[in-house]
């Protein structure tokens, strides 16, 4: 699997994230799914890949994805586990970003079943 050395993401790791995914519980899923559509949004708009993590625990929360924090961290420590996901810090915040590159978020989101 090839790394894009400005972004550091993943080329082509899309059928990688679903095998992970496909083990993980359907609210892990549904929020990988949600930051790889706010990401994939972001990037098209020509911003920053990733999302603010506390922002993103908010949205999680309000749709009932997570109902603590503890919770929430849980999902993501799969993700981080798997090396899916990484943390960066960007204007003193934490930001949460998938490790796959545009094409492969698209190609995921639109080739699986959720």
């Amino acid at each position: 699997m090839a790394i894009n050395v400005k972004t550091k993401t993943r080329k082509g790791g899309s059928k990688g994230v679903k095998d992970v995914l496909v083990s993980l519980p359907q609210n892990s899923r549904t929020i990988f799914k949600l930051l790889a559509e706010m990401q994939l949004a972001s990037l098209k708009e020509g911003r920053r890949a990733g999302v603010e993590f506390q922002l993103f625990y908010e949205i999680c929360e309000a749709k009932l994805y997570a109902s603590t924090k503890d919770v929430f961290n849980g999902y993501l420590r799969e993700f981080f586990d798997a090396k899916l996901l990484k943390k960066v810090k960007h204007q003193a915040k934490e930001t949460i970003i998938i490790n796959l590159d545009a094409s492969s978020l698209e190609e995921l989101l639109k080739g699986w079943a959720w």
